[in-house]
């Protein structure tokens, strides 16, 4: 199996878990063609090993530009949360730009920035060792496909994948990429990656499977900007059926490629996560039965405590401001000005920088 290059999309600020994630890509892949595209042109502490590429490199100001003005035809909010859904078609885009770049016969693996994988390569061999050209991406149910995680067996099977995505975000015919990759997903250009246990599995051999949006947020909590700055352990993300509240007896297990991840008991089977997919946007330690924060993690994922609240006061405070902000803004549309009379203007038009001496 040849060396994957293992992508990275940064583009913003550059948090300290986005980092931490990339140090775990660079255990896996033994430091060999991480790369990290990027709208800044240098990122302190990026470690070393990774190869950075401006996304300007592989999209054009033009190109962004007739995106943008594609999102906006649809009635999608270009400018809300900072550009996210600009964002999103930027990033798919620049993953398929570079994949013309990259030899056809080298797998490509992308990797969200809020993603901690613990892969190998006893792990990623069934699926980039398969004969069939295609993209791997952990379902969340029958209609959406998670990103956290894509798996291609060549970047021309990734280019397809998000390609789609981009033009069909952007032109409206899908509501997001998770709904694209979901309906690739069902007509068969897109494979599941394990999610759940098997009936293969046992307790001394655990079926190593992938987070889609559910155990991280279940571990670690949802993201603060979706919950107004508070974030909870034990946030329950149930679409497809799947409950972790029903996963009993949180561990730290070391596989048999000596990588050390987090397991659990489901329905009987024993799973062994091979990524974390943290929308609680935080840092999270190396897996380590030692480790004083898993150890607190995991106390309370078995009943054993309770789960600590983190507040970003940052956000709290963005959220509060927001809020007014927008109350002023309705009672200032409310308010019944005076309309202009003899040429006069109204009264909230009456001293403008222009009138004054």
């Amino acid at each position: 199996m040849e060396t994957p290059a293992v992508v990275f999309v940064v583009i913003g600020v550059v948090k300290p878990y986005v980092l931490q994630n990339i140090r775990f890509a660079l255990q896996w892949s033994a430091a060999r063609d991480v790369i990290v595209i990027s709208d800044h042109s240098t990122i302190r502490s990026l470690p070393n090993g990774v190869r950075l590429i401006h996304i300007s490199d592989l999209v054009s100001s033009q190109r962004k530009a007739m995106l943008v003005e594609q999102l906006a035809a649809t009635g999608t909010n270009v400018r809300w949360r900072h550009g996210y859904w600009v964002s999103i078609l930027m990033r798919f885009e620049a993953i398929s730009s570079l994949c013309r770049q990259i030899p056809e016969s080298q797998p490509v693996i992308h990797v969200e920035n809020d993603v901690a994988t613990f892969f190998s390569r006893e792990v990623l061999e069934p699926y980039l060792a398969s004969a069939e050209d295609c993209v791997y991406i952990p379902p969340v149910d029958n209609e959406h496909a998670c990103p956290g995680v894509m798996v291609a067996t060549s970047p021309g099977a990734m280019r397809v994948a998000c390609d789609y995505v981009v033009e069909s975000v952007a032109n409206g015919s899908e509501r997001s990429d998770m709904y694209a990759l979901g309906t690739l997903m069902t007509r068969g250009q897109v494979k599941s990656l394990p999610t759940r246990g098997g009936e293969t599995s046992t307790s001394t051999t655990p079926q190593v499977v992938f987070d889609s949006v559910v155990v991280g947020q279940y571990l670690f909590g949802s993201d603060p900007r979706n919950s107004q700055g508070v974030s909870v352990p034990g946030y329950r993300y149930v679409k497809g059926e799947f409950d972790p509240g029903h996963l009993t007896n949180w561990h730290v297990q070391l596989g048999a490629d000596g990588v050390q991840r987090i397991a659990a008991i489901d329905e009987g089977t024993t799973v062994s996560f091979a990524s974390l997919h943290v929308h609680a946007k935080r840092v999270i330690p190396e897996v380590c039965a030692d480790d004083t924060e898993w150890q607190r993690v995991l106390s309370w994922a078995n009943a054993e405590t309770r789960p600590e609240l983190r507040i970003s006061i940052l956000k709290v405070l963005g959220y509060k401001a927001t809020q007014f902000l927008r109350s002023v803004k309705h009672a200032f549309r409310d308010l019944d000005f005076p309309q202009s009379i003899d040429g006069e203007k109204p009264l909230h038009q009456a001293h403008t920088k222009s009138d004054s001496k």
